[in-house]
């Protein structure tokens, strides 16, 4: 059994899926196995994945058909033996000795989770570094106040490793939706007793420069108003006292986001659109109240009083200064 089974899904990520394998490669905890899905990519990936699995006898490939990330992950959940389970993005690369410290994290703290910070990787520019590090271990009441707050941890899955039996029963990514991770992790971490969380980074998140710069809509994107809908009835669930703020707050931010690429993409789906306001405008004094929500997310909430066309201002306004800040 190795100790880390990692996934990796990959489809249509040629330009970046040897940074990221030869990342994964070269970790220095060796007693790893790697996980490559071909997710019936129609490029040069497939091959790259043998000639991998060639070289290395850590290096497992599967190939199947189309069928989404989701898809490919849970394959990958299927196929692995490791004692944890961790998860890389095919367009995104690691520190050298990521998995060795996650696992002496889980490994020192009796923990079935730990988690690392990223570095934020925009083209052009040097990501920030975290000047002071911490590490701190909680239950998973805590852990899930954290990553929905995402101050002090994040809700992807990428940067974590997990123990096995965590997925056991059956828990898989949703097929056909995207914002998987956000489907998935109040349900991943009620499973824990106890969760590590350090700020060290160690996982270079790369931004692609569309995602930046153009926030193209897609009727899919209420699957994130699905996800996170979900998260706050799992919440009230858990512990509503505890949690259902920052649950409630997570529901509100994803509604501003959807309603963001709606104004950009300049859509006129009146009714979802006036769904999202009526629950916004419904949360008014939660809104205006919250000290996660930004200034700015306040002032072109307030501005939907006055009009969508003032808010679609705002909000094209602020992707300006965005576009300028990656150029």
């Amino acid at each position: 059994m190795p100790k880390i089974s990692v996934i990796i899904p990959v489809y249509k990520v040629e330009e970046y899926l040897k940074r990221c394998v030869d990342s994964v490669i070269g970790q220095t905890l060796r007693d790893i196995e790697i996980i490559l899905v071909d997710d019936g990519s129609p490029d040069n990936c497939p091959a790259i994945c043998d000639e991998y699995a060639k070289k290395d006898d850590r290096v497992r490939v599967i190939h199947k058909k189309n069928g989404g990330v989701s898809e490919a992950r849970n394959v990958g959940i299927e196929a692995a033996l490791g004692e944890f389970i961790g998860f890389v993005d095919p367009d995104d690369y690691i520190e050298a000795d990521m998995y060795e410290y996650l696992y002496d994290l889980v490994k020192k703290e009796n923990a079935e989770i730990s988690m690392c910070e990223f570095f934020h990787c925009y083209q052009g520019k040097e990501p920030e570094k975290n000047e002071e590090i911490s590490v701190e271990t909680v239950d998973s009441e805590t852990a899930i106040y954290y990553v929905l707050e995402s101050k002090r941890a994040s809700m992807t899955l990428v940067n974590k490793i997990y123990k096995h039996e965590i997925f056991d029963d059956n828990l898989r990514f949703p097929v056909g939706k995207v914002q998987e991770d956000a489907f998935l992790i109040v349900d991943i971490l009620d499973r824990a007793k106890k969760v590590v969380i350090s700020n060290f980074q160690k996982y270079y998140y790369y931004h692609r420069m569309n995602s930046i710069t153009t926030m193209h809509f897609s009727e899919h994107d209420f699957d994130c108003i699905e996800a996170f809908d979900y998260d706050y009835k799992r919440c009230c669930e858990i512990n509503r006292e505890y949690l259902e703020p920052v649950a409630r707050m997570r529901c509100c931010w994803v509604r501003f986001f959807v309603l963001d690429k709606m104004a950009l993409a300049g859509v006129k789906n009146t009714e979802q659109r006036s769904k999202i306001i009526k629950y916004l405008k419904a949360n008014k004094s939660f809104i205006l109240k919250n000290d996660v929500l930004t200034m700015g997310r306040k002032l072109s909430f307030i501005s939907l009083y006055f009009g969508f066309g003032i808010y679609r201002a705002l909000v094209k306004q602020n992707a300006k200064r965005n576009k300028k800040r990656y150029e």
